[in-house]
Formats: structure tokens, C-alpha cells, sequence
């Protein structure tokens, strides 16, 4: 596999993360939680998103 493939599929998995992240979030769970479960600091996880982003998905709760 080259370098570049490589680099999409890591880029790939990063979105993924934050997508699952975000969805986790809106669904009630707390940012120290998540952040624990992936094994990194709360901030690094907060530093993942751009400024407000996990805010605005925790009032955004969903029924599901």
C-alpha cells in the first residue's frame, strides 16, 4: 500500500472517530467519558473539534 493510500485511510478513520464522537455526545454522554474510553486527555479530544462543536451537539439530544 503507498504512502498517499495510507494517509487517506488514516484521514478517513479520523472522521470517523469525530462523527462517532459527535453522535455519542449528542446522545448524553459526557466529553470526560468518551474522552477516557479512547484513552487521551479530555482536552486532546476537545482540541479535535473546532471551537463550540461538542456544545452545540450536546444540545442537540436525540430520541434514539
Amino acid at each position: 500500500m503507498e504512502k498517499g493510500e495510507m494517509q487517506k485511510i488514516a484521514a478517513d478513520l479520523d472522521a470517523i472517530k469525530k462523527l462517532l464522537v459527535l453522535s455519542l455526545v449528542q446522545k448524553g454522554f459526557q466529553q470526560n467519558e468518551l474522552a477516557s474510553t479512547l484513552n487521551v486527555d479530555s482536552e486532546i479530544l476537545s482540541k479535535m473539534f473546532p471551537k463550540g462543536i461538542l456544545k452545540k451537539a450536546r444540545g442537540r439530544k436525540t430520541n434514539e
